[in-house]
């Protein structure tokens, strides 16, 4: 499917184009990464998405990415897919929802009112009709949920929820190298990190990062490993299902050349015992996930990892370091900023609205009651709910 806007005199014709099928979605792959660099988008690289969705989507999901150009050069892309979700609401989704955050369509500055008014313009007749459009863990200064609510506008405003804040540490590398940072940073802290430093190295550690298949290969296996070994006393980890442990692979033999898949591992005599996995794009570097061997945690390995990270970003010009979404205390050792990151939904008043709002009242409640209970309380419920209590 494909819209042309009706072009002033002298003006470039803006064409969108609505993609279903993956192979075609690839045949932009250079363009749309070009778009990812320069949003500085990690998690919304083609080499991410694209190793998603053939590997981790979820059942029934179907693609709708729309292309937006502006003669021969592409200017924005929404990735999305569509979902039957609860109650049969058809609803439209970014592609890893789920999987990582701050995933969000991309545009060309200044052509971000342009491309969500076409993505919507195509979107609003695909088929099925869709009920509901989800921005899943983006940043709230992000502008594309409500460009996307106003495109959607016809005659009736769309309702719009916006729920699930969440901090997402972060720190600028700018202005100074690595070693200034670290001597600005608590006594305690320096001396703990060094301490445990020497410890491990004298127990021969080496710090590696994977640099070609084979070394990413071996050293996702152990992270594999590890990540699993943490969590298997606490139900298991919901992230790191087989589907989602071939997306890596993929994503990291299309992003390890150049340099934008990082997994840093520590390996003491020839075993890994921390493994974390960070994603690049222009300037900005993602902590993605890690895990650590517990025998070895009075040696800090995951706060070792990270620093070593740091080192390596601050060496390659990098500018941001993003630590994810949390509020994990073990990031504010590094972070020294923070941006929120929230979910929205936006359901435009078609005929079936009214059906969509009754569908949605039993997550609003659940919403409503979960960010009133402890943390505890929530863990216990997520286990019954996977009949692992």
């Amino acid at each position: 499917m494909e819209r042309r806007s009706v072009p002033t005199e002298g003006e470039v014709i803006a064409t969108a184009r609505l993609i279903e099928d993956v192979a075609e979605a690839e045949a932009i792959h250079e363009a749309w990464d070009g778009l990812a660099e320069a949003s500085r988008r990690p998690f919304c690289s083609p080499a991410w998405m694209l190793a998603w969705w053939r590997n981790a989507r979820p059942k029934g999901a179907s693609l709708r990415l729309v292309a937006v150009r502006e003669g021969e050069d592409l200017v924005g892309i929404a990735p999305f897919f569509s979902i039957r979700g609860p109650g049969g609401i058809h609803e439209l989704r970014l592609l890893t929802s789920r999987t990582s955050v701050r995933a969000e369509p991309l545009a060309k500055p200044g052509m971000e009112v342009e491309v969500a008014s076409a993505a919507v313009d195509l979107l609003r007749t695909a088929k099925p009709r869709l009920d509901l459009v989800l921005f899943e863990g983006g940043p709230t200064t992000s502008p594309w949920p409500l460009l996307v609510h106003n495109a959607w506008n016809l005659g009736s405003a769309p309702y719009r929820h916006r729920s699930h804040p969440t901090l997402a540490p972060t720190l600028d590398l700018r202005a100074r190298d690595y070693q200034e940072w670290f001597m600005s940073r608590p006594s305690h802290f320096r001396q703990e990190a060094r301490r445990r430093r020497r410890h491990l190295e004298q127990q021969g550690a080496e710090f590696r990062l994977a640099k070609n298949p084979s070394e990413v290969a071996g050293a996702l296996d152990a992270f594999f490993r590890l990540h699993h070994s943490r969590w298997q006393q606490r139900g298991g980890s919901r992230v790191l299902t087989d589907r989602v442990q071939a997306m890596l692979l993929e994503a990291a033999l299309l992003l390890i050349e150049g340099g934008r898949f990082r997994i840093w591992t520590i390996t003491v005599a020839g075993e890994v015992i921390s493994a974390h996995i960070f994603i690049a794009a222009g300037g900005e570097v993602a902590y993605w996930l890690g895990g650590f061997d517990q025998k070895w945690a009075k040696y800090g390995p995951a706060i070792q990892t990270v620093l070593k990270a740091l080192e390596h970003a601050w060496e390659q010009g990098d500018e941001r370091m993003d630590f994810g979404a949390g509020p994990q205390e073990y990031k504010y050792s590094f972070a020294e900023g923070q941006d929120v990151l929230e979910s929205v939904m936006v359901a435009p008043r078609t005929p079936r609205y009214p059906i969509t709002r009754i569908q949605l009242t039993p997550r609003l409640m659940r919403e409503y009651a979960s960010m009133r209970m402890s943390v505890k309380l929530r863990d216990k419920l997520n286990r019954l709910r996977r009949g692992q209590a």
